[in-house]
C-alpha cells in the first residue's frame, strides 16, 4: 500500500496536473515517509475525516522522506500538494495542511480559504508550540493528533466568531519597560551630573556676577507636539498556488 502511494505521490507531482478542488485524488493522511504504523494510520484518517467533513474544512497531514525531491521550497510544495490534489471546501479550497520532511526535519502549516483567517499566523505557531515537542521526540502519532485536534478547537471557536490571537505577555512587557527606563534614567542623570564637575563652589556672590555677560539672545521652542502613525506589518508568508487559491505558511525544524 505504501509503495502504492509513493508512486501516486511522485505521479502527481511530476505531472502537475490542475484538478477540481471538490474532488480530492488523495485520502487526508498521506504517510510516504512510513512514520505510522497501519492501526495508527486507520485512526488518524478516521478523525482527519470526520472533522473535515463537519466543518467543511479540510485537516489534510502529509509526511514525504525529502521534499527537495519534489520542490526547492517547503511553503510552495505544501501549496502544490494541496492544490494538484484537489483538497479544500468551496471555491476558496478552504482547509489546512502540515506536511513533514523527514530529511532535514522541516515541518510547515500551509493554510488557505478561509483557512487563513481561522489558522491564522499566532495560530499555526500556537499548533506547532504544541506539537513539536511530540514531534521531536518520535511520537510521531501523537504530534498529529495534537494538530488535529487542536486544529477542531480552532474550527468550533471560529463558528462562535472567536479567532485565535497569541496572548500579550504582560509581565514580561512590565519588566522591559521598567529595565529599560532605569537604563535611559540613569544615562541621562550621569550626563547631567558630567556636566556639573567644572562647576566649583565660591564664597562670594561677586564671583556670579562678574561672569554674567549675555552676549546673544535667542527664542528657543520648550515644548512640541508630534502625530505617530503606527504601520502595518504582518508575519508569515503569503503564496498564490496553481488553482488561484490564496495560502498562508509557517514553517520551521523539529
Amino acid at each position: 500500500m505504501k509503495k502504492i502511494m509513493t508512486a501516486l505521490l511522485v505521479l502527481l507531482l511530476l505531472a502537475a496536473l490542475v484538478v477540481p478542488t471538490s474532488a480530492a485524488t488523495l485520502p487526508r493522511l498521506v504517510d510516504d515517509a512510513d512514520l505510522l504504523s497501519d492501526g495508527e494510520e486507520t485512526a488518524l484518517l478516521s478523525e482527519l475525516d470526520r472533522i473535515s467533513v463537519k466543518y467543511s474544512f479540510d485537516i489534510v497531514v502529509v509526511t514525504v522522506a525529502d521534499y527537495t525531491d519534489y520542490s526547492y521550497d517547503i511553503d510552495e510544495f505544501s501549496c502544490e500538494v494541496y492544490d494538484q490534489y484537489g483538497y479544500g471546501f468551496g471555491p476558496g479550497g478552504d482547509g489546512v495542511i502540515l506536511v513533514i520532511s523527514m530529511a532535514e526535519r522541516d515541518w510547515v502549516i500551509t493554510s488557505t480559504g478561509s483557512g487563513e483567517k481561522i489558522v491564522n499566523s499566532d495560530a499555526r505557531n500556537y499548533l506547532s508550540d504544541a506539537f513539536i515537542p511530540d514531534l521531536s521526540s518520535g511520537r510521531y502519532y501523537s504530534a498529529f493528533r495534537t494538530f488535529v485536534s487542536m486544529t477542531e478547537d480552532l474550527l468550533e471557536d471560529a463558528e462562535n466568531g472567536i479567532y485565535y490571537k497569541a496572548p500579550f505577555n504582560t509581565p514580561l512587557a512590565v519588566f522591559a519597560a521598567v529595565v529599560i527606563g532605569l537604563i535611559v534614567a540613569a544615562i541621562y542623570t550621569g550626563k547631567l551630573k558630567g556636566e556639573l564637575k567644572s562647576v566649583a563652589f565660591q564664597n562670594a556672590a561677586a564671583a556670579y556676577v562678574d561672569r554674567f555677560n549675555v552676549t546673544a539672545a535667542n527664542e528657543f521652542f520648550l515644548y512640541s507636539n508630534v502625530m505617530r502613525t503606527v504601520r502595518q506589518t504582518s508575519s508569515g508568508s503569503g503564496h498564490s498556488g496553481s488553482s488561484g487559491h490564496s495560502h498562508s505558511s509557517s514553517h520551521g525544524k523539529f
